[in-house]
């Protein structure tokens, strides 16, 4: 996307981590395919926080929105009106963002499923399949956490689901109100309770009666929990692979300032060797 596309069109609310990516392909020109000037658009909803003007100011991107507008409203109008199709509704800007797609080889819409609803990004998609009928255009999805987002995937793959994921006579069960663990601990259906962070700060769910198990990376004992294992951060105290939006995969990270810290897999397999009945792992 670098190096093909002259037109940028981000949409909704781009996570502040990823602001350096943005800011290196504000640096950068194409320079295989579509080589002219970068173009940027950012179309917003009336609930979308702007996005950093420092971030904004090197892209000039040209804000595409209607008044009191959600963005899914917004995403709904703009594709109603790419098609030349009446609305209510219109959005500023509408008639530079439509020459602009005509002018580019190659458009990416951006996105991050933290601030567009299901049906905005079903709309979003139907944008860009229509814009698919009569030349090339593409979408690039930023998560709004690299850990949640490289969790879903890691689940996807293993049991074919995606979080939450239960297991019944060792088959996997997807239901997301079922494994809800909050809810479970407040219907008091669980009595034992394994959380694990490897985050700083972060405090497991409160509510019922269950035991706790905490596997953190912390230097004092978690609050309520029975046991407080210290672990260690892939990338920061021990190698390990990681999910990066950056190369759109799992890739291996290095640990920058290596510790005495376990890694949160080699305790869970040793809890796991210590059970009835143990089986091989997967991976």
């Amino acid at each position: 996307m670098r190096r093909r596309s002259s037109l940028i069109v981000l949409v909704g609310e781009v996570p502040v981590f990823h602001q350096e990516l943005l800011q290196t392909w504000a640096n950068s020109k194409p320079d295989l395919g579509d080589k002219h000037s970068r173009h940027w658009f950012h179309v917003a909803g009336a609930e979308t926080n702007s996005l950093d003007s420092k971030l904004l100011r090197p892209m000039k991107a040209v804000p595409v929105g209607g008044e009191n507008l959600s963005l899914n409203a917004a995403l709904a109008v703009l594709r109603a009106q790419l098609q030349n199709r009446q609305t209510v509704s219109t959005l500023s800007n509408i008639d530079r963002l439509k020459s602009a797609l005509t002018a580019a080889q190659f458009p990416v819409f951006v996105f991050s499923g933290g601030s567009i609803e299901t049906a905005g990004l079903v709309m979003l998609q139907d944008l860009i399949a229509d814009l698919n009928k009569k030349g090339r255009a593409s979408s690039l999805f930023l998560p709004a956490d690299d850990d949640a987002w490289g969790s879903a995937l890691t689940s996807l793959w293993m049991t074919g689901f995606p979080p939450r994921t239960g297991f019944i006579n060792s088959l996997p069960s997807y239901d997301p109100v079922r494994w809800d663990v909050q809810r479970m601990l407040r219907e008091k259906e669980a009595d034992l309770h394994v959380w694990v962070s490897t985050r700083e700060g972060e405090t497991s769910p409160k509510g019922g009666k269950a035991r706790l198990i905490s596997l953190s990376r912390t230097d004092a004992p978690t609050a309520g929990a029975m046991i407080t294992i210290a672990v260690g951060k892939a990338g920061i105290d021990h190698d390990g692979v990681a999910y990066s939006s950056r190369i759109g995969t799992f890739g291996f990270v290095q640990a920058m300032a290596p510790s005495h810290l376990p890694s949160v897999s080699s305790i869970i397999r040793q809890l796991a060797d210590a059970l009835p009945g143990k089986k091989e792992f997967a991976c």
